[in-house]
């Protein structure tokens, strides 16, 4: 799939496996939680097209682009020392026609079933391309284009100084890209392990010999 110059797949919000034509969310509990969805803590479950919301001090389940928070205009504040080690905030900020969404019932009237299209999943970690078509009262649809890094939430990163966000999952599991970026550590062994091994190969091997030779 491709929308304007951005080559990609394209993403249903609301749409999952075994959730279809509303608006996916984990835990979601409007009786403990005024804004919709409790805050998500099982990022195995998620699956791109879902809409979480995210409390202070808790890390992103997902990649995710940043629609609406507690803050004004949108923003929000988040730690990466997970991601690069940086300690200091950094600041995020929601599209501007989403930012005025802060309830439940909003999102779900305003976002279902939007088509969104975003690039395959890749190990650029600050770098995200992608693209809103939003539908306009009135009829037709605007396009909004997702390239600014001030939108992208990573998986792992946390949220700092802002009371909660609501995010759009657009990489789970797997596909995150903090996830690409891992790699699988060798497993060191010590010269003097490895010749021990050694030695004890090579006893139990003649040990074995001189049993076979005497019993024999």
């Amino acid at each position: 799939q491709s929308s304007g110059n951005v080559t990609s797949r394209k993403i249903i919000i609301g749409v999952a496996e075994g959730l279809p034509n509303k608006i996916a969310t984990t835990k979601f509990n409007p009786q403990t939680s005024p804004y919709g969805p409790q805050s998500c803590s099982l990022p195995l479950l998620l699956q791109a097209g879902m809409i979480v919301y995210v409390t202070k001090g808790v890390s992103f389940p997902a990649d995710l682009v940043l629609l609406s928070s507690s803050e004004p205009a949108g923003i929000a504040y988040i730690e990466t020392s997970n991601l690069d080690g940086e300690t200091n905030l950094k600041i995020r900020k929601g599209l501007p026609q989403t930012a005025a969404l802060v309830h439940y019932d909003q999102i779900t009237t305003e976002l279902r079933d939007t088509p969104v299209y975003c690039e395959q999943p890749n190990k650029r970690l600050y770098s995200f391309q992608g693209s809103m078509q939003l539908a306009v009262r009135g009829g037709g649809a605007s396009l909004l284009f997702l390239s600014d890094k001030s939108m992208f939430l990573q998986r792992g990163a946390r949220l700092r100084n802002t009371d909660w966000v609501y995010g759009l999952v657009v990489y789970a599991g797997k596909e995150t890209k903090c996830m690409l970026n891992s790699v699988q550590t060798k497993r060191k062994i010590a010269r003097i392990h490895r010749l021990a091994n050694y030695l004890m190969v090579c006893q139990f091997g003649m040990l074995l010999m001189a049993t076979i030779t005497y019993t024999y």
